[in-house]
């Protein structure tokens, strides 16, 4: 297959209409499937609703890029898309990234309100570290919070 050449203004222009796409996309389906409070809930709601077979909000949001990826993976297989034009496809994944990356800074944000600080000493060299975490390392070995030689 042969391909013409894409000067950057003529990409700088698809870019933008994809994009554009993408917005027009996301605030029609997100509105549909979350509402205007929470553009995430759809995950937790889907995640709390299979979590007995160990779904979480993030293997949610994976199995619906997954989806679009594997169109346009059938697209370069196959050339061709049936069910949806390939340029939704692509707006779908922009989309799914954009979701993506919230759900990691909330998730990020929530997991910070749950480390509390942790002072540890080690009792070779007696210097104390103060994490945000569980295990502290010095080079005499790790310490867990509630270690014995951990003063």
């Amino acid at each position: 297959m042969e391909y013409r050449k894409v000067d950057l203004d003529e990409l700088t222009t698809r870019a933008a209409r994809l994009l554009a796409k993408a917005a027009t996309i996301r605030v029609a389906k997100g509105k549909d499937y979350s509402g205007d409070d929470d553009r995430l809930s759809n995950f937790h709601r889907l995640a709390e609703r299979l979590k007995k077979a160990g779904a979480t909000s993030k293997l949610i949001w994976a199995s619906h890029i997954m989806k679009q990826v594997d169109a346009v993976v059938s697209w370069v297989e196959n050339d061709d898309v049936a069910s949806e034009p390939l340029e939704n496809r692509f707006a779908d994944i922009i989309n799914y990234c954009i979701l993506g990356y919230a759900l990691d800074k909330a998730e990020v944000k929530q997991e910070k309100k749950r480390l509390q600080t942790v002072t540890l000493q080690c009792s070779i060299c007696l210097q104390n570290y103060t994490l945000r975490k569980q295990n502290a390392f010095c080079p005499h070995g790790p310490y867990e919070k509630g270690d014995s030689r951990a003063k």
